[in-house]
């Protein structure tokens, strides 16, 4: 069933007009090029991100540190869920306020 499920979804999208998706195209572009903006061209490898966490001597420097050198990861993860609480809940339209003022302040 989940198999017939997928195909007829690919298949609605077949019969979207190429002008919508070129415009939809175009407007996937420009929000790659605005989330880059803020922060995340500036992203770790995940496997970096990921890695072993170590318990360190001083934490107040770590976290610093941390957020510094992976802001961009963060950013991206502030982005992923705010996105999927959107799908989830989009009547929450603050909580994409919210977040988008969060972004902003971690960035600065």
């Amino acid at each position: 069933a989940r198999k017939g499920v997928a195909s007829s979804a690919a298949g609605d999208l077949r019969h979207i007009p190429r002008r919508k998706m070129d415009m939809i195209n175009t407007a996937l572009e420009e929000l790659k090029m605005e989330i880059n903006k803020l922060g995340a061209s500036e992203a770790r490898p995940w496997g970096e991100f990921l890695k072993d966490f170590k318990q360190p001597s001083n934490l107040v420097e770590r976290v610093d540190t941390n957020f510094e050198y992976y802001k961009g990861n963060y950013a991206l993860l502030l982005i992923g869920f705010t996105i999927f609480g959107l799908c989830i809940h989009p009547e929450a339209f603050v909580t994409v306020v919210v977040s988008l003022i969060a972004i902003a302040v971690l960035l600065m």
